[in-house]
């Protein structure tokens, strides 16, 4: 697949109430609506608090309604897009368009990656929900299953994420320099923890910030990434959540 045949549709997950988080979306607004190669752009509001894994799934459910769209991604409102955003989410799915691609890594793997000259990794006991990015063929089986085996009070996307590309064993790649990185300052940035409003002080490994990831030969370790974890440690720890277990 080429960057060209990559066709984006693209959610951002958002708590309207804090007003530093809107100035992060209208800054990331700019970025993508219109881009080339961007078919469908939504802003998914949490207007009623219900939840991190109840807009993430309103997320997700926003890629029906694109057609034409190869894949789709979900992007949080406390995220810093690197230069070129757009292009480069393009780039770096052309080279693993058959897989869940995770944009943020702030594990010790991404640094091992770097020092083996390659752009990236699969870890089987992490995911990071800043921003992923899903061939669209994909959603729609994860929510099936997901029904099915995990318990509806599990309120984290990136551990539902996990469970299902564990059980199903699937890969979840993540791409080395990061395209996004946490904002963790500002005005609201500490009073506002809540339902869905939180601000991580998880950081990139790498963050290509004012690089442009157009730059990189994504193909580069895309099928000889740097591997670590273990899910079978994982789905002990998170077995609570699932049903049936």
């Amino acid at each position: 697949m080429s960057p060209e045949d990559v066709k984006l549709s693209i959610s951002i997950m958002h708590a309207p109430w804090s007003a530093w988080r809107r100035g992060i979306v209208a800054a990331q607004t700019k970025v993508i609506r219109g881009a080339p190669g961007v078919v469908r752009f939504s802003v998914v509001k949490d207007v009623w608090r219900e939840g991190f894994w109840r807009t993430a799934r309103a997320c997700l459910e926003e890629s029906y309604r694109a057609p034409g769209a190869t894949h789709h991604l979900i992007l949080q409102d406390d995220a810093e897009l690197c230069r070129d955003f757009v292009a480069g989410v393009r780039a770096v799915v052309a080279a693993r368009p058959n897989d869940p691609i995770d944009l943020f890594c702030a594990r010790k793997e991404a640094a091992e990656a770097e020092a083996h000259g390659v752009h990236w990794a699969e870890l089987a006991d992490a995911i990071f929900g800043l921003a992923i990015v899903y061939p669209v063929a994909f959603i729609p089986k994860w929510i099936a299953w997901d029904r099915a085996h995990v318990l509806p009070t599990l309120n984290s996307y990136d551990t539902r994420l996990r469970l299902y590309c564990g059980c199903a064993d699937l890969p979840v790649a993540f791409c080395v320099p990061s395209l996004v990185e946490h904002i963790h300052n500002g005005p609201g940035a500490h009073r506002e923890r809540g339902v869905n409003v939180h601000t991580s002080t998880t950081t990139a490994v790498r963050f290509l910030k004012d690089r442009s990831p157009l730059e990189i030969d994504w193909t580069k370790g895309a099928s000889t990434p740097v591997r670590g974890g273990s899910f079978k440690t994982y789905l002990k720890a998170n077995a609570v959540h699932m049903k049936g277990i």
